[in-house]
This record gives C-alpha cells, structure tokens and sequence, in this order.
C-alpha cells in the first residue's frame, strides 16, 4: 500500500474525498475532532452514508471529546446506513491524530 503525506489541509480534505468516492472495499477513519461542517466544500457524511448503503465497509471512530459538536442525528444518520460508529475517551492522555485509511481497490 502506498502512502502519501499532505502537509497543506485542503489538499489532504479533498484527498480523502476523492478517495472515499472511488473506495469499493472499506473506509476506516480515526479522528480526534470530527465535525458535520463539511457540507459546502466537501459533504463527508453524505458520502459515507452513501458507502455504507452500498455495502463498503464503514468504521468511524472519534474521540468523544473532541467530536463533542456532533449531532446525535448525524450519528444515527450514519449508523442507520450501516456506518458503525465508535468514540474513544483518553482524557489527558490524547494525542492529536487524524488519520483516514481507504481500500480503492482490492488487494487479491
């Protein structure tokens, strides 16, 4: 698998997206702050709905403080498309992460 490492944060947002568009396989994404304030720009929740309903793979998982602002809705929303959505709580402790790993095409 080859990795690449965006220094510059609009780049690496519509990255992921494009990537998230093409994945047939899975989307597994860790993120210490996650917010539904992508819409204008890039709309994640819509297109991992999508994902999901269409049988990817979707494993979120976020910290639960630094995802505070997001809506309960949102979370049903996800889950009910078959998202499974998780929080982690390491007070203090947590390092500040982001990290999105996405199958664009089988490995086999």
């Amino acid at each position: 698998m080859v990795f690449k490492l965006y220094t510059n944060s609009e780049e690496a947002w519509s990255a992921m997206f494009a990537r998230m568009k093409r994945a047939v396989k899975s989307i597994h994404i860790e993120m210490y702050i996650f917010t539904a304030d992508t819409q204008r720009t890039h709309d994640f929740i819509a297109i991992l709905k999508e994902k999901a309903q269409s049988g990817v793979q979707v494993i979120l998982i976020f910290d639960v403080f630094g995802s505070i602002s997001l809506s309960n809705t949102v979370v049903k929303d996800l889950r009910g498309a078959g998202a499974e959505v998780r929080f982690f709580a390491i007070y203090f402790t947590v390092p500040i992460k982001k990290y999105c790993l996405l199958m664009v095409k089988p490995l086999l």
